[in-house]
């Protein structure tokens, strides 16, 4: 049992070689650890990576080793270097991962040693290494190292190494902090006093939230990134979650701990011992792997979009930088996006070849919307219920007179992964048209106003990439690949437009939309469920052949019924009785509802 506490002890992130226990501010339904901070100067990489510098003083943390706060520390070290208690580093000792004292000169030109750990050793006698109790990395002479005192090797290192929980950059900035919000941050931030929420602690980096004062109210850092649209919410990482459910299940056997037992921040989120011993220290410098071939869990794989190449693999030439393109975001269950300049077969055409690719950021329904935005035609997809789309089949459509695809080869069945709504196929129209008209009136309109469409188009297309688009588990559509399944009264055609080049046709033609019901209106449903029924006993009664021409779509399965051999055998289906079960439960819910 001792074991097993220790290990769950060390993936908590506990100090396990202390005795102390920690005091938390609970709340009921998770394990939060709330500490105030001070942001270290300069420590702000991007606005979602900086070190903190615990200010661990006043009713929560009681601390009784002296040598633990920043000023004795100081005094320590400037004692043992007076007393020669520290001498300089011989050449074997200067190896990465290795804790030392290194010279630090401050903005007023004043040089002090502080406690460091040597992160690479360059040819040229120059080090860089990284101030443990601060959070910044510095280059320094090699001759400037010194040996660390004895009393200092077992006191947990002061800056910790944070990034913010449940957030990431905004689809405008890409996979990256933009420079105009790691300005702000900084602002805001950096060498100022902060209350953290920890998340969970991953490789003994902290997943924090900063609450921060103004006015005497608490602020979200996060909710203001958010609202100056600077950032969105993100899922964090598996190992994120695991950590903050398995400290949530372990805090439940702290409640009883008295304060006066407590230990400090630092020994709480991680073994932070400096002692050079310990082999699990995450203080030991970056160890260098040897890899046989560039590979990882992480590695993205590729698929074509188009029906012949379904099932086809894709492969990126070895040139490419994205031949191993990995998943920074292995949680979310979203698709990305590749484009490549060149596309070609194997020999055996089993095979994709891409050249000159570009991996696109992953913006939520980013496929979805170059589909639309850019294809020659396309039919959208609703459910069962015509409630919401659900996809499009991308193409060059059909032939009105037989109704089959004109090349069936490209066509492209897609399911949406966010919602997609009226609103975002009018935008999306407007975009198509304007780009008509700088293409097809360019010689017609005056440069003023071609700049003017081009700052439209700039203008719709980003509030097209902004919105923010939650998930949604894809819903395939029954009939793949096949054009013109929507009854025509369910069509809503385009706003009739006056735009035609020389050949008398659109570049981009406008998408037709679809009439969606309301969510829970099934009243229309068994009226139209109805009609086809009545339709299907009055030709049984006039002894029609099973032939007969019906020409009708099933308004549930949304199905196309042509005969009525098709109507019958599609009626007594045992899908379609699943969908007429589904409708009346539906109903009767709604007849509930009304009735409370």
């Amino acid at each position: 049992p001792e074991e097993s506490e220790r290990k769950l002890k060390e993936a908590l992130g506990y100090n396990v070689q202390s005795n102390s226990s920690l005091k938390l501010r609970k709340d009921p339904q998770q394990s939060t650890l709330f500490t105030a901070v001070r942001v270290t100067q300069p420590s702000v990489e991007t606005a979602g990576h900086f070190w903190v510098v615990s200010n661990e003083m006043g009713e929560t943390f009681k601390i009784k080793d002296e040598t633990r706060d920043l000023t004795n520390i100081q005094s320590c070290i400037n004692s043992a270097i007076s007393n020669d208690e520290a001498p300089p580093l011989s050449l074997e000792g200067i190896t990465p991962g290795h804790v030392c004292l290194a010279k630090y000169k401050d903005i007023d030109g004043l040089q002090s040693y502080y406690r460091a750990r040597i992160e690479e050793v360059h040819c040229d006698s120059n080090v860089l290494v990284y101030f443990v109790d601060y959070g910044n990395t510095e280059f320094v002479d090699g001759e400037d190292l010194r040996a660390l005192p004895v009393g200092l090797t077992d006191v947990n290192m002061k800056a910790m190494e944070c990034m913010l929980a449940e957030l990431k950059p905004a689809p405008k900035y890409g996979e990256a902090w933009g420079e105009e919000v790691t300005n702000w941050v900084q602002i805001q931030i950096e060498n100022q006093y902060c209350l953290l929420e920890i998340y969970s602690i991953v490789h003994g980096v902290l997943r924090v939230k900063v609450l921060k004062k103004h006015e005497g109210k608490e602020i979200s850092l996060s909710d203001e990134l958010i609202s100056k649209g600077y950032a969105v919410c993100a899922d964090e990482s598996y190992l994120s979650k695991q950590n903050r459910g398995l400290r949530a299940i372990y805090s439940s056997h702290l409640q009883d701990i008295s304060t006066s037992n407590a230990c400090t921040l630092t020994s709480a989120v991680s073994s932070l011992s400096l002692n050079c011993d310990s082999k699990s220290s995450v203080f030991e410098g970056k160890e260098e792997k040897i890899f046989l071939r560039p590979y990882s869990p992480l590695l993205l794989k590729f698929m074509p979009l188009t029906r012949p190449l379904n099932y086809s693999s894709v492969h990126v030439e070895m040139s490419s930088v994205n031949s191993t393109a990995l998943d920074l975001e292995p949680q979310s269950p979203r698709s990305r996006l590749m484009v490549a300049s060149f596309a070609g077969l194997n020999s055996c055409e089993s095979m994709v070849i891409l050249r000159n690719t570009t991996l696109m950021p992953p913006i939520p329904g980013l496929l979805s919307l170059c589909l639309l935005l850019f294809c020659p035609v396309a039919e959208l997809r609703v459910n069962n219920e015509c409630t919401r789309y659900t996809g499009a089949l991308i193409g060059l459509g059909y032939d009105e007179e037989n109704g089959r695809a004109i090349y069936p080869d490209e066509d492209i069945e897609l399911e949406f992964d966010v919602n997609f709504t009226q609103n975002d196929l009018i935008t999306i129209n407007m975009v198509r048209y304007l780009m008509d008209a700088a293409l097809q009136e360019k010689d017609e309109i005056s440069s003023h106003m071609l700049i003017s469409i081009r700052k439209k188009l700039r203008k719709l297309i980003i509030s097209l990439l902004e919105e923010g688009r939650a998930y949604k588990d894809p819903e395939p559509h029954q009939q793949l690949y096949r054009w013109n399944m929507v009854p025509k009264e369910d069509v809503l055609p385009p706003i009739a437009v006056e735009l035609a080049d020389e050949a008398g046709g659109l570049v981009f033609p406008l998408h037709c939309g679809i009439v969606l019901r309301p969510e829970n209106c099934p009243e229309k449903l068994r009226n139209k469920l109805s009609e086809l029924k009545n339709l299907q006993a009055r030709l049984a009664a006039e002894e029609s052949t099973p032939y007969t021409e019906v020409n009708r779509t099933c308004p549930l399965c949304l199905v196309p019924l042509k005969s009525l051999l098709n109507l019958e055998l599609h009626m007594a289906s045992t899908a379609h009785m699943y969908e007429e079960r589904r409708l009346e439960k539906s109903s009767s819910s709604m007849v509930q509802d009304d009735e409370v």
